[in-house]
């Protein structure tokens, strides 16, 4: 029954998140057109405006695209959980860890395909844009890998698998920190409770600084105490790190589990 429900979740956005990835994608080409005639312009004030006004238009058109490819899952959570349509998700043969997992799936998805767009249509825009890499395009992308590998083994494995884990977890954690604060922000609020879940998120993510914040200062405080060759040293990343993995992973848990809670005790939609 959980497929059946991710499916419906995920069915119920494809389409506008499916227009906003085209739209995307369009900004991204819109932009490579408008450098590459840019670049080409020469004494017209009135193209060379134009040209600029394109540019802008279209980085500008692939950010909000983007950046709204990441509302359509959040407010089709909202929707089907905290609002009339509600009652007919709660009454699904499903559990509440289904429901929550399911939703919390789709967000997932449409923010892995929110970001891909943006960053395929940002490479389109600068790739083949810039002129002045014509001819030149295989020859980078032959050195890519190869530069990559050399930036990794300068960084170390280790420190880049580490800071990709926590890149990955974070952006997990963010996912159920907005929507534990798009639920408290249903729970408790009568009305306007868009407005009380945007006071919340900012409230938990003032506590999420705070609490990030005092626990780096153990491990600047070792960092301090060494000598540079020491700092440079792997173990002492790990230590500034790995606090922040665990405290990220652990504040994911607790909004899943705290957000689990509030929908199974405290969400009435009468």
């Amino acid at each position: 029954m959980f497929t059946k429900l991710l499916k419906h979740d995920f069915r119920a956005v494809r389409g506008i998140l499916g227009l906003l990835c085209l739209i995307c994608l369009g900004s991204g080409v819109l932009g490579c057109g408008a450098l590459r005639v840019l670049e080409g312009l020469e004494g017209n004030d009135l193209l060379l405006f134009l040209a600029v006004l394109a540019v802008m238009a279209g980085a500008l058109s692939l950010i909000i695209s983007g950046v709204a490819t990441q509302f359509v899952t959040l407010a089709h959570f909202y929707q089907s959980r905290f609002t009339d349509r509600g009652y007919l998700t709660f009454t699904l043969p499903v559990t509440n860890h289904e429901n929550i997992l399911s939703a919390y799936v789709n967000c997932i998805i449409g923010c892995v395909i929110g970001m891909a767009t943006v960053c395929v249509s940002f490479l389109t825009m600068l790739f083949f844009g810039i002129q002045e890499l014509d001819g030149q395009r295989l020859s980078l992308l032959e050195n890519l890998f190869p530069t990559i590998g050399n930036v990794l083994d300068l960084f170390g494995w280790g420190n880049a698998a580490m800071t990709a884990a926590y890149l990955i977890i974070g952006i997990l954690t963010e996912e159920l920190v907005i929507m534990l604060a798009i639920t408290i922000g249903s729970v408790l609020a009568r009305k306007h409770k868009i407005l009380a879940a945007v006071a919340v998120y900012y409230g938990i993510h003032m506590g999420m600084s705070l609490v990030m914040t005092l626990a780096g200062l153990l491990p600047l405080a070792v960092v301090a105490g060494n000598t540079p060759s020491e700092a440079a040293d792997g173990s002492v990343y790990a230590a500034l790190m790995v606090p922040q993995i665990l405290i990220t992973l652990a504040i994911g848990l607790g909004s899943y589990f705290l957000m689990h809670y509030l929908v199974s005790k405290k969400l009435n939609l009468n």
